[in-house]
């Protein structure tokens, strides 16, 4: 290898002036693809800033960033003995509600009648306790040709005396 470019602009020593500006083309493109999300993060937090200051919310409701950087610097070493065990249970949390999700999904499967029973009533979980939830759960059900006890119970819900058309 030689050392062209050596003084020269931005050059690595060691490398061809082609490869390092293959290095310097690499890096910044890794700028251009990562900028949005800083702007992002960046925007965010000074609109955090602005909103929390402007209209002056307690501190005990929102603080600033800037008053949660100063209890990072302040009390680092309690923040960081008590983010572990955070972690852990909110790790386990996740794992049981999958697990218990995929257990429910392969119940569903392989048996009829328990799909039929709650099936609408797991939908409505997952996509929402409100009408509108409760409502394509229940479309979900008579498209699949269901008339369950659970689907005429969401329809008295929904229309009161005699609920939607099929």
């Amino acid at each position: 290898m030689t050392m062209a470019g050596i003084g020269g602009r931005g050059a690595i020593a060691g490398t061809e002036p082609s490869e390092a500006r293959a290095v310097r083309a690499g890096k910044a493109e890794a700028r251009r693809r990562h900028a949005p999300a800083v702007a992002a993060a960046v925007s965010m937090l000074v609109l955090w800033q602005l909103v929390v200051t402007g209209f002056g919310v307690p501190t005990y409701i929102a603080p600033s960033p800037v008053q949660v950087l100063q209890v990072f610097v302040e009390q680092g070493d309690v923040l960081w003995i008590n983010f572990w065990p955070t972690l852990l249970e909110a790790m386990a949390g996740f794992a049981l509600g999958n697990t218990i999700a995929v257990l429910l999904a392969v119940w569903f499967v392989h048996n009829r009648l328990a799909e039929r029973a709650f099936y609408p009533t797991a939908d409505v979980a997952v996509v929402g306790g409100g009408p509108a939830g409760t409502a394509a759960a229940v479309s979900a059900a008579r498209r699949r040709g269901w008339a369950s006890t659970t689907t005429k119970c969401w329809d008295e819900v929904l229309a009161p005396g005699g609920g939607a058309a099929a």
